[in-house]
């Protein structure tokens, strides 16, 4: 039987993903691994496997702090997609399949936006 907590997640998930743009449903599709239509069916039941709430979840959060950040959701979306020194020359995408890699990508957009290279 699934937590109020679990429940709590996958449902923010959903509602998550589904207030992103087609093209942001494209990227999580790419970046889960899964098709297009694997996202509408999670969207239209709910029923997301653990791991991917989570990755997710720290995917649009990142995209939604970069595009704070660089005041441009394209210049986000590159950011996340590019090669950074700061991340031993890895994409801040290609860290999101772990909690430490989402806060070493998070830290280097902070850092980055504070000035602190």
């Amino acid at each position: 039987m699934m937590s109020a907590f679990e429940k709590l997640e996958k449902a923010r998930a959903t509602r998550e993903t589904k207030s992103a743009s087609a093209r942001d449903r494209v990227e999580i599709a790419d970046f889960l691994g899964v098709s297009p239509k694997t996202i509408e069916r999670r969207l239209q039941t709910g029923a997301w496997e653990k791991a991917e709430q989570y990755k997710v979840d720290m995917l649009l959060h990142l995209k939604k702090e970069a595009a704070d950040v660089f005041g441009d959701p394209a210049q986000s979306a590159l950011w996340l997609t590019t090669p950074t020194p700061a991340l031993d020359n890895q994409a801040p995408i290609m860290l999101l399949d772990t909690i430490g890699g989402y806060e070493r990508a998070r830290n280097a957009l902070l850092r980055q936006a504070y000035g602190m290279f």
